[in-house]
Order: structure tokens, then C-alpha cells, then sequence
């Protein structure tokens, strides 16, 4: 509050303050609200203009408040917020979802904007190919054979990351960082309609995807290579959902000065070219074949692509091929999905692959196919998967009966639940969404 504006309020209190009877001692609820910047100086003041304002109180959340009764017995409360219990103020009281939500993101995209420009030249290793363009990255799951006097080749410990597919040797953490700021930034700019969020997220995706000097070339022959064993894989492409995020979010910079016509123009191109990498590579047909979350998240890639380019035709086979060779083939009619509860890691594969038909079910619905209520003649349905996980997220204390090595991250279904709510009317859904922290990505490495 200004200073002004809180000398006027004090005015206004010390004239209807006058004669004031003795103040009750049962609590009333607060009528009045103001925002100062000093809680200590307003107490000051309050009290040299001969009212007698409460001690001042230090909250859990760090607010610092004092209240004042009027005449009438209610109470006027001067608080001094920090950034959290402001944020917490605005959830729980004045604001709408929507206003809040869009300081919460405003909040994200300010930080967003420190972030510099990255690109796949920066590794610190150079891919096999020699060119510093190309994107790079080790298997998170394999280790150095401790029998083998240098480590090679590497053996799989699945759910174990190793810290060395996390250095900046690797191109995997870089990319998710762009992804993540891009979406950040370019849902801030769509929001509020300020241009520097546009400009930013501008910069990054041109230094990413365009500048011929730092862009990343459209494959993934690279991607989670195995010390001793090979130089790539192709079930390094689910390193491309975040990639694929990143150039779906352009979109919304529509409009913006800073994203020109060229510059989605030579976006689209690359996407195309990297679309095509995915569709006629060997890596790539081998991916389309996986029968689990690889091939679940090779088609949400294909999907976001096609549909970016304007290939209707390509997208609406991915969501009609889907029904069989994804749900029917990887949900059992219990609702588990076997490949995935075969993980070290059980519940957050099942977790991050239901995700991933999620993702596949909303698209779909882009090109007329209805994935959300397909049902196998045997029961197999996303909405049965969904039931299946949803007992262990409802009760913390129920023991989850498979294999798990790491602490199991309940939050992660938050985003599904929220959006299945809708689809099938589900309070139950809905309401369970609520209690849980969202999560911006559970896509797992491997």
C-alpha cells in the first residue's frame, strides 16, 4: 500500500475510532484487508495515532500482521505477505482460479527469462559423428562392469540412474531445460499477451532449432548411446518427447512481433524433417514396434508432429492404430499394464505410460477417434487403467504389490486425473486430482 493511501486509512480510522468501547474478546471475522509493505511501521503508526492494534503476529507461511477493531466490531487487518503466502492468499481467497493461475505462471515465466539460450553445440563431448550439432546422450541405465579393467561395456542396472548420463557431456538435461522454459514462456506470453515472454521463448527455440550456428539436427541417432556397446539407440527417441514439447508450444507465440513468419516457417520445416527421421530411420521403425511406453510415447511424438504440419491423415492413423497395437496390446484387462510392472521401478512406469495414453487420447480426439472410452471385447480400456492404479494413490499406507525401488511418487497421475475427470465425469477423479501436487513430467529415460 502507499504511503498516502495508508495515511488516508489510519484517518479514517482515528475519526470512526473515536469512543471506541472496549474491545470484545470473542473472535470476529476480518472485514477489511490491506496489503503494506512494513507491518512494523503501520503498527507504529496506528499506535501514534492513539489506536490500539493487536501485537504483531509472525505466521507459519511468514506473513507479518496486526488487526485493528472498527466501531462496529469487526476486524481490519493490515498484512505484510512474502512472495509463498501471498501466492497462498490468492488461492484460498479474492481470486479466481484463473487470475491465480496466471500470477502463478507469470511468477514461473519472470524466472523463466533468466535463463540463457542453450543449444546441442554446448556438450562438452562431442557427438560420435564429430559434429557438434548433432544431439548427444548415454544410457541412463548402464553402469561401468566393475569385472572389467575399463568399465567396458557398460551392464544394465534398470531404475539405477548412472550420474554420468546426467553431465553436461549429454545433451538430454539441456534439452528438457529449453523445453521446459520454452512452454513456461510461451503459455506467459499467450496469458498475458507481454511481449518479452514472447521474445525469449523466441530466442530459445531459434537458438535451438534454427540458427545454423547452434541448431540441433533432426534425428536421434545419438540418443542413449552404451559405453563399449553402441554410439545410439532407438529407444533414445522417448528423449524426443520433450523436444517434440518444445516445438508444439511455437504455436502460441502466434502474433508476437518477435516470432516472425520466417521463423515458423523454418520451424515447420525442421519439424518435418525431424517427423520424417521418425518415420523412415531404422531407429525409428524399431521404435514404432515397441510394446510398451517407447512405442506409447513414439506415437505421442508422431501425433504432435503430424498434427503441427498438417498431415490430418498421418495423425488419425497413429490414433486408429492405437486401440489395438497400443491399449489392447499393453493394458490387461485387469487394467495393469504387464510390460510395465516388469520395471524395477513398477508404479512410476505404469504411472508415466498411462500418462502417455493420456496424451495420445486428447490428440486423438483432435482427428475425430475417441481413445478416452475405446474398450477392448476383453475389457482392455485406459479408463480400466486408471482404475487400476487409482487404490494405491488413495491410500499412502496400501502396499504396492510389484517391484519398486525408488519411493513411489503418487503426484504424478494428478494431471490424468484431473483431465479423466472431465472426459468421464468423475468426481472421484476429480476430487483425488486435487490432493495431489501436480507434476510438470514423469516421462521416464528408458
Amino acid at each position: 500500500m502507499r504511503v498516502s493511501r495508508l495515511r488516508i486509512l489510519l484517518t479514517v480510522l482515528v475519526a470512526s475510532c473515536v469512543g471506541l468501547r472496549a474491545a470484545s474478546t470473542e473472535p470476529l471475522p476480518i472485514q477489511g484487508l490491506a496489503h503494506v509493505t512494513d507491518a512494523s511501521h503501520t503498527s507504529t503508526l496506528l499506535r501514534e495515532r492513539g489506536l490500539a492494534p493487536t501485537s504483531l503476529e509472525t505466521r507459519g507461511d511468514g506473513t507479518r500482521a496486526t488487526t485493528l477493531r472498527d466501531p462496529h466490531g469487526h476486524l481490519v487487518a493490515f498484512a505484510e505477505y512474502t512472495p509463498d503466502s501471498l501466492e497462498a492468499r490468492d488461492r484460498q481467497n479474492n481470486l479466481g482460479a484463473r487470475e491465480v493461475s496466471t500470477r502463478i505462471l507469470v511468477k514461473k515465466a519472470d524466472a523463466a527469462l533468466k535463463v540463457k539460450p542453450l543449444s546441442v553445440t554446448e556438450k562438452s563431448r562431442v557427438a560420435p559423428s564429430g559434429n557438434a550439432n548433432d544431439y548427444a546422450s548415454t544410457a541412463p541405465y548402464f553402469w561401468p562392469d566393475p569385472n572389467k579393467p575399463d568399465g567396458l561395456p557398460y551392464i544394465r542396472r534398470d531404475g539405477q540412474v548412472n550420474p554420468e548420463s546426467r553431465t553436461a557431456a549429454s545433451d538430454l538435461l539441456r534439452s528438457q531445460l529449453m523445453s521446459r522454459t520454452v512452454s513456461t514462456l510461451a503459455d506467459a506470453y499467450a496469458a498475458t499477451g507481454e511481449e518479452k515472454y514472447a521474445e525469449h521463448a523466441a530466442l530459445l527455440l531459434r537458438t535451438w532449432f534454427i540458427d545454423p550456428a547452434t541448431f540441433m539436427r533432426p534425428h536421434l541417432d545419438f540418443a542413449q548411446g552404451v559405453p563399449g556397446v553402441n554410439t545410439g539407440r532407438q529407444i533414445g527417441i522417448i528423449e524426443g518427447t520433450s523436444i517434440v514439447g518444445a516445438l508444439d508450444k511455437a504455436d502460441r507465440l502466434s502474433g508476437s512481433k518477435s516470432w516472425t513468419a520466417a521463423d515458423h516457417e523454418a520451424l515447420m520445416k525442421w519439424t518435418s524433417q525431424f517427423l520424417d527421421w521418425y518415420l523412415h530411420s531404422p531407429f525409428g521403425i524399431q521404435e514404432r514396434e515397441g510394446n510398451n511406453n517407447h512405442g506409447t510415447y513414439y506415437d505421442v511424438q508422431v501425433m504432435r508432429m503430424a498434427l503441427m504440419v498438417g498431415r490430418t491423415d498421418l495423425a488419425r492413423q497413429v490414433a486408429e492404430t492405437a486401440k489395438e497395437k497400443r491399449i489392447a496390446a499393453q493394458i490387461a484387462p485387469d487394467g495393469s499394464q504387464p510390460h510395465e510392472l516388469a520395471r524395477a521401478t513398477s508404479f512410476g512406469y505404469s504411472v508415466m505410460n498411462l500418462r502417455g495414453f493420456g496424451t495420445l487420447a486428447s490428440l486423438s480426439e483432435r482427428v475425430g477417434v475417441d481413445l478416452w472410452n475405446y474398450e477392448s471385447a476383453d475389457g482392455r480400456s485406459i479408463r480400466k487403467a486408471i482404475d487400476f492404479l487409482i487404490p494405491y494413490v488413495e491410500d499412502p499406507t496400501k502396499k504396492w504389490p510389484y517391484q519398486q525401488i525408488k519411493e513411489m511418487d503418487r503426484g504424478g497421475l494428478a494431471s490424468l486425473l484431473r483431465e479423466a475427470g472431465k472426459v468421464y465425469r468423475e468426481p472421484r477423479y476429480t476430487a483425488l486430482a486435487s490432493k495431489q501436487p501436480e507434476k510438470a513430467d514423469n516421462t521416464k529415460e528408458d
